[in-house]
């Protein structure tokens, strides 16, 4: 059969054509659903994975925007339980108790620590403590040091109300191991074993003073507490 008529309109060519069309149509379409397939999977995973960036990126500006104001809620307690702590008047009496108080003590406190004004120093005083009224160790260097800082906060003016609570401590402490045998009054004549408490009772009366009034005039609470009421007041 000649070549022309196999190429013809009418001859097998025709019908080769038809199948290769075909053929090439299946392959089209094939390759179509396939596609179409892939893009229906991945569609749910692109879904997914836009809602997660956007749940993350929303949570992180969130986050970011509310940082500050969480920042000042957690720093909120702290500043209030400071205001409450150095709060005070601009009385000057209780610049007159807390003055005099902590000159008197201080002279005490530097006799133990520091062995001044004819003082036994921070040795013998440990082991007068330890020995003669059988304090443990760390009672005795605790009293020693609450004197020492009590007498300290109270000149200043710095946290009034603990130097106030330190002294106090310090003197029940000593009358309940040393002064209270001897009774109420000082050894004016000498002809008691020791010296009673009724100095205590008047410092336990300044302490408890302080400890309700606070530091007062040209005491540091006083300008920790008014410069808090005034950045209060600002915002």
């Amino acid at each position: 059969m000649p070549p022309w008529y196999e190429a013809g309109v009418g001859g097998p060519g025709r019908y080769h054509r038809a199948i290769d069309a075909t053929a090439g149509r299946a392959t089209r379409e094939g390759s179509r659903w396939h596609a179409d397939a892939s893009r229906a999977e991945a569609f749910p995973r692109s879904i997914a994975k836009y809602r997660k960036d956007r749940l993350v990126t929303h949570a992180s500006v969130t986050n970011h925007s509310d940082s500050p104001q969480r920042a000042e809620r957690k720093r909120e307690p702290y500043r209030e339980a400071l205001r409450r702590l150095t709060v005070t008047s601009d009385a000057i009496w209780p610049t007159i108790l807390r003055v005099t108080l902590g000159g008197v003590m201080l002279p005490h406190a530097l006799q133990k620590t520091l062995g001044w004004f004819g003082g036994y120093g921070p040795a013998k005083t440990m082991a007068w403590f330890t020995t003669q009224l059988h304090m443990p160790v760390v009672v005795a260097a605790t009293a020693i040091l609450l004197e020492q800082l009590g007498a300290l906060a109270l000149i200043v003016g710095l946290f009034t109300r603990l130097g106030a609570l330190a002294i106090g401590a310090v003197m029940i402490g000593a009358v309940l191991t040393v002064h209270w045998p001897n009774g109420f009054f000082m050894n004016w004549l000498g002809t008691q074993p020791g010296e009673g408490f009724e100095f205590h009772l008047l410092v336990l009366a300044m302490v408890a003073a302080l400890a309700i009034e606070g530091g007062g005039r040209g005491s540091i609470d006083a300008v920790l507490s008014h410069g808090g009421d005034r950045s209060a007041g600002a915002d």
